[in-house]
C-alpha cells in the first residue's frame, strides 16, 4: 500500500470537510443564496400553520423522526462495536514513515471521529424533537418571556432538530467514504470530492433557481 496516497486521501478529506462546513455554515445565514437555508425558513411557516390548523400533525411528525433517529443511533453503535471488536482484521497494515503510527489506527480514529459525529448529532435531533412536540402542544403563540415569544422559540426548535438531523446524515455519507478507505485510498479520495460535490451543488447550496429569483422578492410580492 502506498502511504504517501493514505495521507494525501486524508488531507484531501478534511479539506473538502472544512470547505464543505464553512459553506454550509454561511448558506444557513444567508437562505437567499443556499437550498438548506430557505428550507429553514419553510420550517418557520410549517410552525405557523400547524399553530392555527393542527398541532397534534407535527407532534405526530416529530414522533416518526425521532424514531428514524433512534435507528440511525442503535446502527451506528453496533458499527462501533464491530469496529473496535476486529481491529486488527480490518484496518491496513503498515506505518507512516520516520513514525509508528499505523495507518490502520488512522484510519480508526477518522472513522470513529465520523461517527461520534453522527451520534451527538442524532441524540441532539432527538432532543430539539422532544422539546419541540412540547412547545407545540402548549400554545406557544400566547407566550412570551424576557422578550422572547414562545412561537420564535418553537421556530428555532424545529431549525436545531433538522439542522442536527441534516449534519447527523450528511456524516453518514462522509462515513461511507471512509468506511471506501478500507478497501483503496483512491476510492476515498474520489468519494470525499464526490459526496462533497454532490452535497454544495445539488443538495445543500448551489440552486440556481434561488439566484433567479432572491427571497427579497418574493417577500416583497407576499406583502
Amino acid at each position: 500500500m502506498d502511504i504517501t496516497l493514505d495521507i494525501v486521501a486524508l488531507a484531501v478529506f478534511v479539506i473538502c470537510i472544512i470547505i464543505y462546513g464553512i459553506m454550509i455554515v454561511y448558506g444557513l445565514k444567508h437562505p437567499d443564496i443556499s437550498r438548506k437555508g430557505s428550507l429553514n425558513l419553510i420550517f418557520e411557516q410549517y410552525v405557523d400553520e400547524r399553530v392555527k390548523d393542527s398541532p397534534l400533525i407535527a407532534v405526530q411528525a416529530s414522533r416518526n423522526l425521532i424514531m428514524a433517529n433512534s435507528a440511525f443511533l442503535s446502527a451506528l453503535l453496533v458499527l462501533l462495536g464491530l469496529l473496535l471488536a476486529f481491529y486488527p482484521d480490518i484496518f491496513a497494515e503498515g506505518t507512516i514513515s520516520d513514525s509508528s503510527i499505523s495507518i490502520g489506527f488512522l484510519q480508526l480514529i477518522v472513522m470513529v471521529t465520523v461517527i461520534v459525529f453522527c451520534l451527538f448529532n442524532f441524540v441532539l435531533a432527538i432532543r430539539m424533537h422532544v422539546r419541540f412536540t412540547l412547545l407545540i402542544s402548549s400554545h406557544p403563540e400566547k407566550i412570551n418571556i424576557c422578550g422572547i415569544t414562545g412561537l420564535q422559540f418553537t421556530k428555532n426548535t424545529l431549525i436545531s432538530a433538522q439542522n442536527h438531523w441534516s449534519f447527523g446524515l450528511r456524516g453518514l455519507f462522509y462515513l461511507i467514504t471512509v468506511m471506501a478507505w478500507l478497501a483503496d485510498p483512491i476510492l476515498f479520495l474520489i468519494g470525499a470530492v464526490g459526496v462533497t460535490a454532490y452535497l454544495i451543488f445539488f443538495e445543500d447550496i448551489f440552486d440556481k433557481k434561488l439566484s433567479e429569483t432572491p427571497c427579497e422578492e418574493e417577500l416583497s410580492i407576499n406583502d
